[in-house]
């Protein structure tokens, strides 16, 4: 595992694109939270500006604007990173000099959970830091009122790095790759779902598809500050709990990898 994770640092460690989105989610991260503060009016439904940074409030709102970086920045890597290798002949050239296909997968793989425990780390310091800016004599357990918002917003990293990983690995071009990414995900599967699913199938079953899981890991905040009757199975805005959302996105990301390793090995380099 240490060698795979050398190997891919030693190829990314000045490549610019990867250097690029770092210093972006580092800059991006807390600043687009200071727009909040720029909320002017407020919805009627909410309380006042404070909630995008004072606990418990801010973990929600830090991770919804978390789920936009990790969708643009590293699902787009992921998927650079895999189809790159395939349009410069270096995979092929790492299988020649002795890695085995297994071990180039392992190591994109893990390439790329470590940078989503890098994010997931950073967003705990994040709200931290601007939660006791902000109310400096909160108590730990109240600033930790939320023990499944990190493991949440870990799963949601994950998921879209992996969903990149696997059509890198599927469509191997680049530009194919990162357009059926963006489709798939903003068009074709919102389509499915409430066009063809919710009308011809069952009203709620469209709310179980991959990336609506993954995204109702870490939804707008507003969404849970609705009445209830907007939040049920059959509405509109219908959320996935925490407790189906949370197994059912980890089952999807093995599903994800599962494949990864099975084009790998089943199709010529």
């Amino acid at each position: 595992m240490e060698y795979l994770l050398k190997l891919e640092w030693l190829k990314n460690r000045k490549n610019t694109v990867f250097i690029l989105i770092c210093i972006s989610y580092l800059v991006m991260l807390p600043g687009t939270m200071m727009i909040g503060k720029s909320v002017n009016p407020m919805p009627p439904v909410l309380p006042g500006n404070f909630i995008f940074f004072e606990f418990p409030t801010n973990w929600d709102f830090f991770a919804y604007a978390g789920s936009w970086l990790a969708f643009f920045m590293f699902g787009f890597f992921a998927v650079y990173t895999v189809t790159a290798e395939y349009s410069f002949k270096t995979l092929r050239q790492s299988i020649i000099n002795g890695l085995q296909r297994n071990q180039f997968v392992s190591a994109k793989l893990l390439f790329i959970l470590m940078m989503c425990v890098g994010a997931t780390l950073y967003y705990v310091l994040c709200v931290l830091a601007c939660g006791y800016i902000h109310e400096p004599h909160t108590k730990l357990d109240f600033a930790f009122d939320q023990p499944l918002i990190i493991l949440k917003f870990f799963l949601m990293n994950i998921s879209y790095g992996v969903f990149g990983l696997l059509l890198g690995f599927l469509l191997r071009r680049s530009g194919l790759a990162l357009f059926t990414y963006m489709i798939y995900i903003m068009m074709l599967e919102p389509f499915i779902r409430w066009v063809l699913v919710q009308k011809y199938i069952h009203k709620s079953a469209h709310i179980y598809f991959p990336m609506n899981v993954f995204e109702d890991l870490t939804p707008l905040p507003f969404y849970r500050m609705m009445p209830e009757q907007f939040k049920t199975a059959g509405g509109a805005m219908a959320l996935v709990p925490d407790h189906i959302s949370i197994p059912l996105s980890i089952g999807y990301i093995f599903v994800f990898i599962w494949g990864m390793y099975y084009l790998i090995n089943k199709r010529d380099l």
